[in-house]
């Protein structure tokens, strides 16, 4: 395989692993390109760790970056190593989170949608608590628009996870006026496995990835690794699925630029 652009470790606090312990693996499965991508702390509130075993606190940030800028240097004849974070979408806190990236070079942004509606959207509690689910996803998807339009991110991360722990009921008609907008605003749609984990289907699915290349929108992949070993991982799934498509390149970032590589 080629490249893995959405990993995680120990210091969000719920992955394991250091970060040079990604880099070794990787190397060891020959990769061309690897992302750090640990999840931003949450700009969205004052305190330093708001949300242990979730977030990164802020005061980790420089660290964070330092080593992992260190390791690009040491490991630069091995493997192109890529530092890039990931974000999540609060409503009214767009500039906060754009002044945050701007304070480092970051290679690449992904951006998620993590939180709304008082939950985690992966959180079991939300459909035990709501009878209007329709209404849930379509707050989800209205969350995903502004994450878009936003001006913040390079890629989108697992776009349809709303339907991971709610996979029987969901039947939502994913707009097309979503993929539209991520084509308009120049995003790439990340395919990520770990969907393969909590619903056995991939970020997004197989069909929404269909209509985001019949538009003309790039993809990367990510495993979403939260621990060395999930490096790669469902990366045959995803390889199928290209082939089937005709799609013959993925993108990685340089400083924030696109770059499309063969696959």
């Amino acid at each position: 395989m080629i490249l893995d652009l959405h990993t995680h470790n120990y210091r969000c606090g719920h992955a394991n692993g250091k970060l040079e312990e990604y880099v070794l693996y990787a190397i060891e499965l020959d990769l061309n390109y690897l992302g750090f991508s640990d999840h931003a702390p949450l700009l969205n509130q004052k305190a330093d760790q708001p949300s242990p075993g979730m977030h990164m606190a802020k005061s980790e940030l420089d660290d964070y970056y330092n080593k992992a800028s260190k390791l690009k240097n040491k490991y630069r004849s091995d493997i192109e190593l890529l530092i890039g974070i990931e974000i999540d979408y609060f409503e009214g806190f767009t500039e906060r989170y754009k002044n945050f990236i701007d304070n480092y070079k970051f290679d690449y942004i992904i951006g998620s949608v993590h939180y709304f509606n008082g939950y985690h959207v992966f959180d079991p509690k939300r459909w035990s608590n709501t009878n209007d689910e329709l209404s849930e996803i379509e707050k989800y998807y209205s969350l995903i628009k502004k994450l878009i339009k936003a001006d913040m991110i390079d890629v989108l991360a697992h776009i349809d996870a709303i339907k991971a722990l709610n996979i029987e009921n969901y039947s939502y008609d994913f707009s097309d006026e979503i993929l539209d907008l991520i084509l308009e605003c120049d995003l790439t749609l990340e395919i990520n496995t770990s969907g393969l984990k909590k619903c056995d289907q991939l970020f997004p699915e197989s069909k929404i990835i269909k209509r985001a290349n019949e538009k003309g929108i790039s993809f990367t992949y990510g495993s979403d690794a939260h621990s060395p070993k999930d490096i790669g991982y469902g990366w045959n799934q995803v390889k199928k699925i290209l082939n089937e498509q005709s799609i013959k390149n993925l993108a990685v970032f340089n400083a924030r630029k696109k770059e499309m590589i063969e696959i």
